[in-house]
């Protein structure tokens, strides 16, 4: 389901919902796991 929201988002804004996915996936990473968005809850 996340995914076809993420398309939903890259045909809107493709710019936008790229370096929001990367931000996301960083801030997990540099945090442990501690992090996670609220729009992708996997990361």
């Amino acid at each position: 389901m996340l995914d076809i929201y993420f398309i939903y988002q890259l045909a809107r804004r493709p710019i936008h919902a790229i370096a929001r996915r990367w931000m996301c996936r960083g801030l997990h990473r540099v945090t442990r796991g501690e992090y996670r968005c609220p729009e992708c809850g996997r990361s």
